[in-house]
C-alpha cells in the first residue's frame, strides 16, 4: 500500500489542514505538496496518531458487541483485519461512501467534524486512502491504511470463534433425494449416442413413436435423449465430455480417451468427471441458473473462482450432516458476498429474471442472482455428481465429496452384472454391468425405452446391424462380443442369424408403402406414360392399383395433369 506521503498527496491544502488540526499539528508549509510530506512526518509519532484516532473514532472500545456495528471503529478494525485494503464496492456497501466535496463544499460541510458515515470518518481525517490496485482478478479500487500508518494503530479486538458448520443450523429433511452417480451412466449414453447417430439417418425412439429423419452427422439433442438419461443434466455432461476430450468440439469421440474412461471402475469415472467440473473454465454454472437468463455483453464472470469458493466453504461443514441451504446462502452473503465479483460490480451484468424478464442489477438483487447460483451449484452440480444429498430446504455433503477435497479415497462398490440377450434379440443392460461393453451394445442395437428402472435395452435388427456395419462392426465382432458380455448360454437362434447376416447381409425388408388406387385402366396409363406424374410411381400391385413413391410429388404432377386426388388415412 501507499505511504501517508503519497497517499496526501491527491489532498488539497484546505483538507491537510483540516486532518492536521485534527492531529494536534501545525503546517507550515506552503503548498500542498510541502503539505503533505509534513503531515505524513508527524503521523509518525504515535501520540499524535492517538489524538486523531480519538477525533476520527472516539475513545478505544473492545466490546464483544463492537462489530455488530457499522461506527468508523467497526470500519478501521475491518480494513486492519483484511490487511490494511478493502475493495471500495463492499466497503462502501457496509460502511459508506465518501462524498465528493470540493475545496468550497469542504468548507461549509467540515466532514472531518460532521461525516455522514464511517467511511467519511476515517477518510476525511486522513486514516485511509483511495486508489486502484492490482489483484488477482486485475485492476481494482480499494480504501486502504497506509503502510506507515499501521504499525501505529490499535489491533482489531479478536473476533468471536465458530466453524461454518457450528454457525449454520442443521435441518431435518422432509423427502430427500439422495445422491448417485447416475451421471457416470448419462456419460456413457452421451457417448454411445454421438458414435452412434453422428453416423446414422435414424435416432432411438420413444415406444409406440414413428422414425424420425435427422442429418447424418449432427450431435444428439437433450429431447432426443431425454428417455434414456437418468439425471436433467445433459448439456452438463457434454460439456464435462468436451473438457475430458472425450468428444471433439467438432461432435466426434476421441477413441484415445474414449476407451480408458469407459474401461474404468464407477468410481474413477465419477472422480474424472467431478474434477473436471471442480477445474472447468469452459461450463459456466451461472449462465445455467433456471430462474436466470443472461444476455451477452462486454461483462463476464469468472466459473472457476465462484465454484472454488463454495466448495472450500463446504469443506469446513460436517460431512453427513444436514444443513440449511437458506442459512448457508445467509453465510455466503454475510461473509463472502463478492465471491463471483471480486471487483463487487452489481450494475454492468446484463442478468434478467426468467420469468419476468425485469433486469436484475445492484446489490438488492443479490439473492435473486448471487443466491440462486449458490443455490443451483449445491442442488445441480454437485448433486448430479454425487457430491450432495438434497430436500426442498437442506443439504448435506456425501462421502464423495471427502473424497474430492481429498480426505478420503474415491470408493462406490460394484458388483458387475452381465448382459441378458433375449430371443427376440433384445440385450437387457444393467446399470450395473460393465460400462463399456454396454457402448458396445449400444453400438450394435437399436435404442428402446427401457422397461425397468436400472436397465437398458437394445435391440439386435437389420437396421442397426446395417449401421454397425457402416461403423466397421463386422458379424465376427458381433459374435464375440455376444459370447464374452452376455449371460450365457446365449439364444443359438439370435447367433444363428447374426452369423447368416454377415453372410448374405440383409435378406428381407418391409415397409409401409403409399398406395393409389384409380378409377380406371387408362388413368393409370396415362400416369404410367406423363413425364408430370411416371418418376413418383413404383411397382404395380394390381389391375388399378400402384406403389406411389413420393405422394406430394406425384399431386402436384396430377394436378397439372387436370387430375384431383386425396389421400386417405386407415
Amino acid at each position: 500500500m501507499p505511504d501517508l506521503e503519497h497517499t496526501y498527496l491527491d489532498h488539497d491544502l484546505a483538507l491537510l489542514r483540516a486532518i492536521a488540526m485534527q492531529a494536534g499539528v501545525e503546517l507550515t508549509a506552503p503548498n500542498a505538496r510541502a503539505a503533505a510530506a509534513e503531515l505524513a512526518a508527524a503521523l509518525r509519532d504515535p501520540e499524535t496518531v492517538d489524538l486523531l484516532l480519538a477525533h476520527a473514532i472516539g475513545q478505544p472500545d473492545n466490546s464483544p458487541s463492537e462489530e455488530s456495528e457499522t461506527g468508523a471503529r467497526s470500519a478501521l478494525n475491518a480494513l486492519l483485519r483484511a490487511g490494511g485494503r478493502f475493495a471500495v464496492a463492499p466497503f462502501a456497501r457496509r460502511f459508506g461512501e465518501p462524498r465528493p466535496l470540493g475545496p468550497g463544499a469542504l468548507s461549509r460541510e467540515r466532514p472531518w467534524e460532521n461525516p455522514v458515515n464511517a467511511t467519511e470518518a476515517l477518510y476525511f481525517n486522513g486514516l485511509i486512502g483511495r486508489a486502484f490496485m492490482d489483484s488477482e482478478a486485475g485492476p481494482q479500487e480499494y480504501f486502504f491504511l497506509p503502510d506507515d500508518l499501521i504499525p501505529n494503530l490499535p489491533p482489531p479486538p479478536e473476533q468471536p470463534t465458530g466453524s461454518i458448520g457450528e454457525l449454520i443450523p442443521t435441518t431435518a429433511p422432509d423427502e430427500a433425494r439422495p445422491a448417485s452417480s447416475a451421471l457416470v451412466d448419462d456419460a456413457v449414453t452421451v457417448l454411445a449416442a454421438t458414435q452412434k447417430w453422428g453416423g446414422l439417418s435414424s435416432p432411438p425412439q420413444r415406444a409406440g413413436k414413428p422414425a424420425t429423419t435427422r442429418q447424418p452427422g449432427r450431435a444428439p439433442r437433450a429431447d432426443e435423449l431425454a428417455p434414456f438419461l437418468r439425471l436433467p443434466a445433459f448439456e452438463f455432461v457434454s460439456a464435462l465430455l468436451v473438457d475430458l476430450q472425450l468428444i471433439t468440439p467438432g461432435g466426434k469421440l476421441d477413441r484415445d480417451h474414449v476407451k480408458p474412461f469407459l474401461s474404468a471402475s464407477r468410481a474413477d469415472q465419477l472422480r474424472t468427471l467431478a474434477e473436471a467440473w471442480r477445474d472447468s473454465k469452459s461450463w459456466n454454472d451461472l449462465l445455467h441458473v433456471p430462474s436466470l437468463h443472461a444476455e451477452p455483453g462486454a461483462w463476464h464472470n469468472d466459473p472457476l473462482t465462484a465454484r472454488a469458493l463454495i466448495i472450500r466453504l463446504c469443506a469446513d461443514l460436517p460431512s453427513g450432516e444436514w444443513k440449511s441451504v437458506d442459512a448457508f446462502v445467509a453465510f455466503v452473503r454475510e461473509h463472502h458476498a463478492d465471491f463471483q465479483r471480486p471487483a463487487g460490480d452489481y450494475d454492468s451484468w446484463y442478468i434478467r429474471d426468467s420469468a419476468s424478464g425485469d433486469y436484475l442489477r445492484g446489490f438488492e438483487h443479490w439473492d435473486q442472482v448471487d443466491g440462486a447460483l449458490v443455490r443451483y451449484l449445491i442442488a445441480g452440480p454437485m448433486h448430479w455428481l454425487g457430491l450432495t444429498d438434497v430436500s426442498s430446504d437442506g443439504f448435506r455433503l456425501t462421502p464423495i465429496f471427502s473424497a474430492l477435497v481429498g480426505r478420503s479415497e474415491w470408493n462406490i462398490p460394484e458388483k458387475q452384472k452381465s448382459i441378458a440377450l433375449k430371443t427376440d434379440g433384445t440385450l437387457v443392460v444393467h446399470r450395473a454391468a460393465n460400462r463399456f461393453d454396454r457402448f458396445q451394445a449400444a453400438r450394435i442395437g437399436e435404442w428402446l425405452t427401457p422397461k425397468e428402472k436400472d436397465t437398458y435395452e437394445y435391440r439386435l435388427s437389420g437396421s442397426s446391424l446395417q449401421a454397425a456395419s457402416a461403423q466397421g462392426i463386422t458379424a465376427k465382432h458381433v459374435l464375440a462380443f455376444l459370447r464374452r458380455a452376455c449371460e450365457q448360454p446365449a439364444p443359438q437362434l439370435v447367433m444363428d442369424a447374426v452369423e447368416r447376416w454377415g453372410k448374405n447381409g440383409i435378406e428381407a425388408r418391409a415397409s409401409r408403402p403409399t398406395i393409389l388406387r384409380v378409377g380406371s385402366a387408362e388413368l393409370l396409363d396415362l400416369l404410367r406414360r406423363s413425364p408430370k406424374t411416371k418418376h413418383y410411381l413404383g411397382e404395380t400391385l394390381g389391375d388399378l392399383i400402384v406403389e406411389v413413391k413420393n405422394w406430394e410429388k406425384l399431386r402436384e404432377g396430377m394436378l397439372e395433369l387436370g387430375i384431383v386426388g386425396e389421400f386417405v388415412n386407415g
